[in-house]
């Protein structure tokens, strides 16, 4: 068994406490699947949640089982920082390389791309940006994506809402 199959397993006993965990329980099981299988966020949870009620439940479980939640809790943690950190990075340099960017965007969860367009909203007059909103929008085939997009790049039609 390799080192993350058996890692897995004391996060699968978990499961027989999910009755415990109540709704929190279910809800934050139903994100790390979709965010395990695909990488993207299930718009019902997140990093920083689950970070919180791993660590919250690892007090509520045996040892091993504890353990797997407070590294969990950690994991999830280490990527809702990392992804801050990048985002204040890109705050800075983004604009630099909207066709890189641009090139890029698509093959990210929707949640992370919203990061990339957030990124890029203080830079709407250099060279490029606009036209890489521009592109995004005529591109994406997420109708919320397309309104953040808006939003960000300060041409959304408020009385279109």
């Amino acid at each position: 068994m390799n080192a993350s199959a058996s890692g897995a397993v004391p996060l699968i006993a978990i499961l027989t406490h999910i009755a415990t965990f109540g709704d929190r329980g279910r809800k934050v099981g139903s994100f790390l699947a979709t965010y395990l299988d695909t990488g993207a966020h299930d718009r019902q949870g997140d990093e920083m949640e689950t970070h919180i009620l791993a660590k919250d439940w690892a007090a509520m479980v045996q040892a091993e089982e504890a353990e797997a939640l407070r590294a969990l809790s950690r994991l999830m943690e280490d990527i809702y920082l990392s992804k801050h950190k990048a985002h204040h990075l890109l705050r800075h340099v983004a604009w630099q390389h909207p066709i890189t960017l641009g090139s890029l965007i698509h093959g990210l969860p929707p949640d992370d791309q919203t990061f990339i367009l957030h990124a890029l909203d203080g830079d709407w007059s250099k060279p490029g940006v606009q036209k890489f909103y521009e592109d995004f929008i005529a591109s994406t085939p997420y109708p919320h994506l397309v309104k953040a997009a808006r939003r960000y790049a300060g041409m959304l039609d408020e009385s279109a809402e």
